[in-house]
């Protein structure tokens, strides 16, 4: 849960400092399977500010390592289409609505289509 977390941190600074790639984590690399397990467990929090850093951490995911995350995005898709229409809180939009941004600039985009 401490990579879990400081991941989460980490993303939002990343957004912004481009350079800064967060998925440096060696436990990471051996442990993704669980990692992204715990991320979608955060992904039901009540808390609004976790929930924005799951679509923070999502949209890098998709931005940084598309390669490891391809079995996930059908389910990042269905989290990230509830969460850009929701009306609980306008930040979380924003970050649902970054999420399609990140994913029109990978070629996995069109395999979709």
């Amino acid at each position: 849960l401490n990579c879990n977390n400081q991941f989460l941190l980490q993303s939002r600074v990343s957004r912004e400092q481009p350079n800064h790639y967060v998925l440096q984590c060696p436990i990471l690399e051996k442990h993704f399977e669980l990692y992204m397990k715990g991320v979608f467990h955060l992904a039901n929090d009540p808390s609004v500010e976790v929930r924005q850093l799951v679509c923070i951490a999502f949209s890098g995911f998709i931005q940084r390592c598309l390669g490891k995350v391809h079995t996930y995005v059908n389910d990042m898709i269905e989290y990230m289409l509830k969460h850009t229409t929701t009306t609980v809180d306008c930040r979380l939009s924003l970050e649902a609505c970054e999420f399609w941004a990140a994913l029109a600039n990978t070629q996995l985009h069109q395999a979709l289509i």
